[in-house]
């Protein structure tokens, strides 16, 4: 028996998939098919794998190429000592995964390869990420850049300011010396 908690999530979670399908005008969910559909017949190779220190009971795994995975997704493991198939339990990144097997993994590995059974209400709810994904990173980008930029301005602002102090400080030394001279010959 489903628990009333449970079902009030899914129809939320269809309910949320029906919204945007209706805002949409149907594109967003012929988007979000197109991309089950894609996502459904990729096999993604896992190339690190290994249990979280945050959580001993589940494992990470990371993959390619980049999808962005849904806590209502399954990953179907092969090639590993979890093979199976897996609730996601977090996607962490795009690239990211983390899911929790029924047994306690203890070892790290390189290798593997998982398929995804996902469903229309989950891309929808990740339709707009890889645009979002790429917007983040070239924002991230051009703050570097301009970090930089600032930094290397600062730089130079900076050095020509401790010059001005050193002169300034050389200045009252001297200031004061020749004034302590002039009194003392007065």
């Amino acid at each position: 028996m489903v628990s009333l908690k449970k079902a009030v999530n899914k129809v939320a979670k269809v309910g949320g998939a029906t919204l945007v399908i209706g805002a949409t005008g149907g594109v967003g969910g012929a988007a979000a098919l197109a991309a089950k559909n894609s996502i459904e017949k990729t096999t993604y190779t896992v190339d690190r794998w290994g249990p979280l220190k945050e959580d001993k009971t589940m494992v990470g795994m990371h993959f390619s190429p980049s999808v962005a995975l849904d806590t209502e997704d399954d990953v179907i493991v092969s090639g590993t000592p979890f093979d199976g198939k897996h609730k996601v339990k977090r996607g962490r990144t795009r690239n990211d995964v983390w899911i929790k097997p029924g047994a306690p993994v203890t070892t790290s590995g390189t290798s593997g390869t998982f398929k995804v059974k996902t469903s229309v209400g989950a891309r929808l709810r990740n339709l707009g990420s890889a645009g979002t994904a790429v917007a983040r990173t070239g924002a991230t980008k051009t703050a570097k850049a301009a970090g930089a930029g600032v930094g290397f301005i600062w730089n130079k602002i900076k050095k020509g300011l401790l010059i001005l102090l050193a002169i300034l400080i050389v200045f009252f030394v001297v200031k004061t010396f020749i004034g302590a001279k002039i009194q003392k010959a007065a």
